[in-house]
């Protein structure tokens, strides 16, 4: 017995309809029960992805002579007392009608530049392809050790440029292979599996570009020698793509770097992810593109469009870029994050900016430390204007109840956070480049003399969600004496217990498990919401 053989769902098809990702797999049947949970055993809500536990009559013993791989995947049921579960290893979500989507396999699910991706929903999509017979995709890494894709192939009369084409249709740029090898055939090991120490290596020849496309003016050729000489390759078009020839986060640092030396264009940290080719480049740098979505520089869109936004607000260091992260984990919002703004009126432009990309309310903040602080004071003008706010999601930002620091005070706070930030991974690398650090240290110096003359005394009429750090040596003798959410609003004040300390609840490995606890907070949200219509 290789594998134990379970059957606990049921589901009734009317029609033989192609889905596109994956069939619904059903509900579990009589005597059977299904839980979906996160990293960490906690049951996930409905429509939040995560691995598929088993239990009820249909679960098997064991492994056959296989002790280890059954005390893995074998446990006692933590839900129900003396029963026993089975971990299948599957992704998996509740939908709301009751049933359970299969997505993938949790080994077949990784990240890359961050960004999570599955390897079978690329398989699939390429098997539609007419072109394509077998496909096996692989992630390798290289002596930078940042991740890329293969696919392999064995296919008849396939064109690459038509190929990425008709990958670029339905999958995002960061799920799309780099390479492209066509093989004779899928090697196999005598168990029928794919054998993939005997798929060759890839070479230059095997990069997925599309049809070549010279550059066609000045811009364009400068750009095209800046990429040759940070990628390492001669023939680049001005339709590649950054990432697909290898690009990562160091040369897309540097990449950024020599664009300021030369064109004296600061173009946006996120830009290379939203623009991604030399083509559309040359066209932010000759300003016929000023923005990057709604026309202002202090806006930026970190992951793609989605049924629903969230706004968030930055920390001290002023760039909303910090958010990266969050929105690659984000499963239900588009993020929208905002830069420090350094006017007097900023209050203001922050709505006109929120109801430029949302006209209508109701809205969603968010804000981490000081963004938090920020997030609260345009919750008060817009519900003075009249315009909803449903929620705000504070990560660790308590009520700044008087300015009290003199001049001198001021400086030694900011001397503190400059310090700070240079060992923050956030910004760390950034302030490695000359003309990234000036900005960096412009910004943290207009908002920390901002938060030192702000008192936040409104009474707002919205519920808030407020996410603490794990306490930290510097913390522990102050959390009793720091100010509560509580007699800031009407409404509710919800408390999560957060992972990191308060400086590390952005980076890694932190940052995945607080994203667990915002990407539950929001499905729960949205599915109240859907259940009040």
């Amino acid at each position: 017995m290789a594998q134990p053989k379970i059957r606990l769902f049921l589901r009734h098809y009317q029609s033989k309809k192609d889905y596109e990702s994956s069939i619904p797999i059903g509900r579990p049947i009589s005597n059977s029960s299904a839980y979906i949970v996160g990293k960490h055993g906690e049951l996930n809500p409905i429509g939040v992805y995560g691995e598929l536990w088993l239990s009820g009559d249909g679960v098997a013993r064991g492994y056959l002579n296989r002790p280890a791989l059954t005390k893995e995947k074998f446990i006692e049921n933590p839900f129900v007392r003396g029963e026993r579960l089975y971990k299948s290893g599957d992704i998996a979500r509740w939908l709301p009608d009751g049933t359970i989507e299969f997505l993938g396999r949790v080994d077949h699910q990784l990240k890359i530049r961050g960004l999570r991706i599955e390897i079978e929903e690329i398989e699939r999509k390429l098997l539609r392809h007419h072109a394509v017979k077998e496909a096996v995709v692989l992630v390798k890494e290289n002596e930078q050790l940042d991740k890329y894709l293969i696919a392999y192939l064995t296919a008849h009369k396939l064109e690459k440029s038509n190929l990425k084409e008709y990958l670029q249709d339905s999958l995002p740029d960061y799920m799309i292979p780099s390479y492209i090898k066509e093989v004779s055939s899928i090697p196999l090991t005598a168990n029928g599996k794919v054998d993939r120490r005997s798929l060759p290596e890839v070479t230059n020849q095997d990069l997925i570009q599309g049809e070549y496309k010279a550059p066609e003016n000045k811009e364009e050729e400068k750009l095209v020698k800046i990429w040759q000489e940070v990628l390492g390759i001669n023939e680049i078009g001005t339709e590649d793509n950054f990432f697909e020839l290898g690009g990562n986060s160091i040369s897309f640092v540097q990449l950024l770097s020599k664009i300021r030396e030369y064109f004296k264009a600061g173009i946006g940290l996120d830009s290379l992810y939203t623009n991604a080719t030399i083509k559309s480049m040359a066209k932010l740098i000759r300003n016929e593109e000023s923005s990057f979505i709604v026309g202002e520089e202090d806006l930026h869109l970190l992951n793609g469009k989605k049924d629903h936004n969230i706004f968030a607000f930055p920390p001290i260091g002023g760039f909303g870029m910090v958010y990266n992260g969050m929105a690659n984990l984000m499963d239900t919002h588009s993020l929208y994050a905002f830069d420090f703004i350094n006017s007097d009126n900023r209050i203001d432009q922050y709505i006109e900016l929120i109801r430029m990309v949302q006209p209508e309310p109701p809205y969603q903040l968010l804000g981490y430390s000081a963004g938090g602080n920020l997030a609260f004071e345009i919750t008060a003008e817009m519900e003075r204007q009249g315009l909803e706010v449903s929620y705000i999601i504070l990560l660790d930002s308590y009520p700044i109840e008087g300015a009290t620091l003199n001049k001198a005070d001021t400086t030694n706070l900011y001397d503190n956070i400059i310090k700070e930030a240079k060992t923050n991974p956030a910004y760390q690398k950034y302030l490695e480049r000359d003309y990234f650090k000036e900005e960096i240290i412009k910004k943290i110096k207009l908002y920390s003399d901002y938060v030192n003359n702000l008192v936040n005394h409104h009474i707002i009429d919205t519920t808030i969600h407020f996410i603490q750090a794990q306490n930290d040596e510097h913390y522990v003798k102050d959390e009793l004496s720091l100010p509560k959410w509580d007699e800031f609003t009407k409404k509710d004040v919800l408390n999560y217990q957060g992972y990191g300390n308060h400086g590390d609840m952005l980076s890694e490995p932190y940052l995945e498990r607080n994203m667990e606890v915002i990407n539950q907070i929001l499905t729960s949200l949205q599915m109240k919401a859907l259940n009040t219509k």
